[in-house]
């Protein structure tokens, strides 16, 4: 009898853990969202800026990084999958929301047309916390 007490002890614990999993992942996704929706309408006039007002120039080096960065988030996102499941999925979460947190730190203190490339590549690796966020829902649902 006992042990039927303590295995609902632990599913009690296992769902407050679930709770507070969900509750620091919602606020994660939320910081995420929230920056990016932030810093997508910005861009172009940083990218204006940094080029002196030449359209032409600013729309090909918009291109380009974003070109780079989509194109390293699909070949690394597996790695960081295979990586989440090794060391954990909320590791690599915070990780991915620090690389984020420091493109855009970069990009408003640094803005340079080299530091728009180097944080697409950053960005680019780092990032994947939509995928992440996937992951880790389907993991709680369990």
């Amino acid at each position: 009898m006992s042990e039927v007490i303590s295995d609902s002890e632990n599913s009690g614990e296992v769902k407050i853990r679930r709770i507070s999993s969900l509750k620091l992942f919602l606020f994660c996704f939320w910081l995420y969202s929230v920056s990016f929706t932030i810093s997508l309408p910005a861009f172009p006039s940083l990218l204006l800026q940094v080029t002196g007002g030449d359209n032409d120039l600013a729309s090909r080096y918009y291109g380009w990084a974003s070109s780079i960065r989509y194109s390293l988030e699909f070949f690394s996102n597996p790695y960081l999958g295979n990586l989440s499941d090794t060391i954990g999925r909320k590791k690599v979460l915070i990780l991915s929301l620090v690389i984020v947190c420091l493109e855009f730190f970069s990009l408003a203190l640094f803005p340079s047309v080299t530091t728009i490339f180097v944080t697409a590549v950053l960005s680019g690796l780092g990032n994947s916390s939509i995928a992440m966020g996937y992951a880790i829902i389907t993991d709680i649902a369990n």
